[in-house]
Protein backbone atom coordinates (compact mmCIF):
# COMPACT_ATOMS: atom_id res chain seq x y z
CA UNK A 1 0.00 0.00 0.00
CA UNK A 2 1.28 3.44 -0.70
CA UNK A 3 1.64 6.19 1.47
CA UNK A 4 4.99 5.92 3.07
CA UNK A 5 5.42 9.64 2.39
CA UNK A 6 2.17 10.34 4.53
CA UNK A 7 3.69 8.65 8.05
CA UNK A 8 6.20 11.85 8.79
CA UNK A 9 7.16 13.00 12.71
CA UNK A 10 6.63 16.69 11.02
CA UNK A 11 3.07 15.78 10.68
CA UNK A 12 1.87 15.17 14.39
CA UNK A 13 1.91 17.90 17.16
CA UNK A 14 1.04 17.16 20.79
CA UNK A 15 -1.99 19.97 21.31
CA UNK A 16 -2.12 19.66 25.39
CA UNK A 17 -0.33 17.63 28.11
CA UNK A 18 -1.31 17.87 31.74
CA UNK A 19 0.06 16.40 34.51
CA UNK A 20 -2.03 15.60 37.55
CA UNK A 21 0.29 15.27 41.32
CA UNK A 22 -0.79 15.07 44.55
CA UNK A 23 -0.24 18.86 44.66
CA UNK A 24 -1.96 19.60 41.72
CA UNK A 25 -2.07 19.53 37.82
CA UNK A 26 0.33 21.41 35.38
CA UNK A 27 0.65 21.96 31.65
CA UNK A 28 3.77 20.06 30.88
CA UNK A 29 3.25 20.43 27.36
CA UNK A 30 6.49 22.74 26.53
CA UNK A 31 8.89 20.03 28.92
CA UNK A 32 8.49 17.24 26.41
CA UNK A 33 11.28 16.89 23.99
CA UNK A 34 10.41 13.73 22.84
CA UNK A 35 7.59 11.32 22.67
CA UNK A 36 8.23 7.64 22.19
CA UNK A 37 5.52 5.16 21.53
CA UNK A 38 5.86 1.27 21.49
CA UNK A 39 3.13 -1.48 19.81
CA UNK A 40 3.06 -5.16 20.11
CA UNK A 41 0.85 -7.81 19.36
CA UNK A 42 2.85 -9.47 22.09
CA UNK A 43 1.50 -6.65 24.62
CA UNK A 44 -1.92 -5.95 25.93
CA UNK A 45 -0.50 -2.16 26.68
CA UNK A 46 1.34 0.27 24.66
CA UNK A 47 4.48 1.95 26.51
CA UNK A 48 5.09 5.21 26.33
CA UNK A 49 8.29 7.52 27.13
CA UNK A 50 7.93 11.19 27.50
CA UNK A 51 11.53 12.94 27.83
CA UNK A 52 10.97 15.70 30.10
CA UNK A 53 13.68 19.07 29.45
CA UNK A 54 12.71 19.99 33.42
CA UNK A 55 13.90 23.60 34.00
CA UNK A 56 11.02 23.98 36.89
CA UNK A 57 11.92 21.11 39.53
CA UNK A 58 8.71 19.86 38.67
CA UNK A 59 10.21 16.51 41.05
CA UNK A 60 10.74 18.70 44.21
CA UNK A 61 7.84 21.32 43.48
CA UNK A 62 5.14 18.49 42.69
CA UNK A 63 6.32 15.70 44.77
CA UNK A 64 6.81 13.00 41.64
CA UNK A 65 7.27 9.63 42.81
CA UNK A 66 4.98 7.56 40.36
CA UNK A 67 1.48 6.71 39.82
CA UNK A 68 0.71 10.05 38.35
CA UNK A 69 -1.40 10.95 35.26
CA UNK A 70 -0.83 12.43 32.16
CA UNK A 71 -3.74 13.59 29.87
CA UNK A 72 -2.55 14.08 26.16
CA UNK A 73 -3.94 15.30 23.07
CA UNK A 74 -1.88 14.57 19.86
CA UNK A 75 -3.13 16.10 16.61
CA UNK A 76 -2.12 13.96 13.13
CA UNK A 77 -1.86 16.94 9.94
CA UNK A 78 -2.24 16.44 5.84
CA UNK A 79 0.12 17.81 3.55
CA UNK A 80 -1.26 21.25 3.62
CA UNK A 81 -1.17 20.98 7.51
CA UNK A 82 -4.67 21.05 8.30
CA UNK A 83 -5.95 18.77 11.36
CA UNK A 84 -6.92 15.27 10.00
CA UNK A 85 -7.55 13.91 13.24
CA UNK A 86 -6.83 14.01 17.23
CA UNK A 87 -6.17 11.06 19.75
CA UNK A 88 -6.13 11.37 23.32
CA UNK A 89 -5.13 9.70 26.24
CA UNK A 90 -5.13 9.47 29.65
CA UNK A 91 -1.73 7.69 31.32
CA UNK A 92 -0.55 6.34 34.18
CA UNK A 93 3.18 7.19 34.99
CA UNK A 94 4.92 3.73 36.09
CA UNK A 95 8.70 5.22 36.77
CA UNK A 96 10.97 7.65 36.26
CA UNK A 97 14.19 6.67 34.24
CA UNK A 98 17.63 8.16 32.78
CA UNK A 99 18.10 11.26 34.61
CA UNK A 100 20.50 13.39 34.75
CA UNK A 101 21.04 17.32 35.79
CA UNK A 102 23.21 20.27 34.60
CA UNK A 103 22.92 23.86 36.63
CA UNK A 104 20.36 24.55 34.22
CA UNK A 105 17.81 21.79 33.44
CA UNK A 106 17.12 18.24 34.93
CA UNK A 107 16.77 15.88 32.08
CA UNK A 108 14.47 12.23 32.44
CA UNK A 109 11.90 9.85 30.48
CA UNK A 110 8.27 9.30 31.96
CA UNK A 111 7.89 5.79 31.16
CA UNK A 112 3.86 5.30 31.29
CA UNK A 113 0.94 2.95 30.61
CA UNK A 114 -2.74 3.36 29.80
CA UNK A 115 -4.66 3.29 33.39
CA UNK A 116 -6.73 0.72 32.39
CA UNK A 117 -3.92 -1.62 31.59
CA UNK A 118 -2.17 -0.36 34.52
CA UNK A 119 -4.94 -2.27 36.34
CA UNK A 120 -4.34 -5.24 34.59
CA UNK A 121 -1.25 -5.69 36.22
CA UNK A 122 -1.98 -4.58 39.08
CA UNK A 123 -5.42 -5.79 40.19
CA UNK A 124 -6.21 -10.14 40.40
CA UNK A 125 -9.00 -12.47 40.09
CA UNK A 126 -9.60 -15.69 42.30
CA UNK A 127 -12.68 -18.06 40.77
CA UNK A 128 -13.14 -19.72 37.55
CA UNK A 129 -14.87 -19.30 34.49
CA UNK A 130 -16.06 -21.37 31.84
CA UNK A 131 -17.15 -20.71 27.85
CA UNK A 132 -15.10 -20.53 24.66
CA UNK A 133 -12.01 -17.94 24.75
CA UNK A 134 -13.62 -15.40 22.90
CA UNK A 135 -16.28 -15.03 25.68
CA UNK A 136 -13.88 -15.42 29.08
CA UNK A 137 -11.89 -12.80 27.22
CA UNK A 138 -14.84 -10.42 26.93
CA UNK A 139 -15.96 -11.03 30.61
CA UNK A 140 -12.96 -10.52 31.95
CA UNK A 141 -12.06 -7.43 30.01
CA UNK A 142 -15.33 -5.94 30.95
CA UNK A 143 -14.89 -6.27 34.27
CA UNK A 144 -11.58 -4.19 34.32
CA UNK A 145 -13.26 -1.42 31.49
CA UNK A 146 -10.86 -2.36 29.32
CA UNK A 147 -12.40 -2.01 25.80
CA UNK A 148 -11.15 -3.68 22.93
CA UNK A 149 -12.41 -4.53 19.03
CA UNK A 150 -12.84 -8.53 18.46
CA UNK A 151 -11.71 -8.77 14.92
CA UNK A 152 -12.12 -12.66 15.03
CA UNK A 153 -12.70 -15.18 14.37
CA UNK A 154 -14.53 -16.72 16.81
CA UNK A 155 -12.37 -19.13 19.07
CA UNK A 156 -13.72 -22.70 19.57
CA UNK A 157 -14.13 -25.28 21.87
CA UNK A 158 -15.63 -24.80 25.80
CA UNK A 159 -13.08 -24.17 28.72
CA UNK A 160 -12.99 -24.04 32.27
CA UNK A 161 -10.52 -21.73 33.64
CA UNK A 162 -9.27 -21.37 37.39
CA UNK A 163 -7.67 -18.51 37.75
CA UNK A 164 -5.82 -18.78 41.24
CA UNK A 165 -5.23 -15.45 42.37
CA UNK A 166 -3.73 -14.43 39.50
CA UNK A 167 -3.52 -10.75 37.93
CA UNK A 168 -5.92 -9.93 35.06
CA UNK A 169 -2.97 -9.62 32.38
CA UNK A 170 -1.82 -13.38 33.75
CA UNK A 171 -5.23 -14.37 33.50
CA UNK A 172 -6.25 -13.33 29.83
CA UNK A 173 -2.60 -15.09 29.09
CA UNK A 174 -3.89 -18.20 30.87
CA UNK A 175 -7.31 -17.96 28.31
CA UNK A 176 -5.23 -17.00 25.00
CA UNK A 177 -3.03 -19.72 26.03
CA UNK A 178 -5.94 -22.23 25.62
CA UNK A 179 -7.85 -21.23 23.31
CA UNK A 180 -8.21 -22.80 19.86
CA UNK A 181 -8.54 -20.42 16.69
CA UNK A 182 -10.45 -21.21 13.50
CA UNK A 183 -7.60 -20.19 11.51
CA UNK A 184 -5.16 -22.77 13.30
CA UNK A 185 -3.26 -19.32 14.37
CA UNK A 186 -2.97 -17.84 17.82
CA UNK A 187 -4.59 -15.22 19.30
CA UNK A 188 -3.57 -11.61 20.30
CA UNK A 189 -4.82 -9.16 22.25
CA UNK A 190 -2.52 -5.41 22.07
CA UNK A 191 -2.96 -2.02 22.71
CA UNK A 192 -2.58 1.06 19.79
CA UNK A 193 -2.06 4.28 20.00
CA UNK A 194 -4.02 6.13 17.22
CA UNK A 195 -6.97 3.44 17.18
CA UNK A 196 -8.49 0.94 19.58
CA UNK A 197 -7.28 -1.90 21.47
CA UNK A 198 -7.54 -5.20 19.45
CA UNK A 199 -8.32 -8.86 20.14
CA UNK A 200 -7.66 -11.18 17.21
CA UNK A 201 -5.89 -14.03 15.70
CA UNK A 202 -2.41 -14.12 13.86
CA UNK A 203 -4.36 -15.34 10.67
CA UNK A 204 -6.43 -12.65 10.68
CA UNK A 205 -3.61 -10.05 11.18
CA UNK A 206 -1.52 -11.19 8.21
CA UNK A 207 -4.81 -10.45 5.66
CA UNK A 208 -4.45 -6.41 6.44
CA UNK A 209 -2.43 -4.05 4.53
CA UNK A 210 1.52 -3.79 4.98
CA UNK A 211 1.04 -0.42 5.79
CA UNK A 212 -1.93 1.88 6.79
CA UNK A 213 -2.25 5.24 6.82
CA UNK A 214 -1.75 6.66 10.23
CA UNK A 215 -4.65 8.88 10.17
CA UNK A 216 -8.55 8.64 11.29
Amino acid sequence: MSGYDKVSAGRYTLASANLSTVVGTIDIKGLIAKIEVTESIYSYYCVYHFIIVDGINLFENYQLSGNEIINFTIETKDASNNTRGTVSKALRITGYKEYSRTSRAASYAMECMDIFCFDLITKRISRSMAGTCSVIMSKLAGEMFYNYTDLGPESIGNHMVVFPNVTYSEAFEMVITKAFCSDESTYHLFDTLWHNKYFSSYGNLLKQPILKEYFF
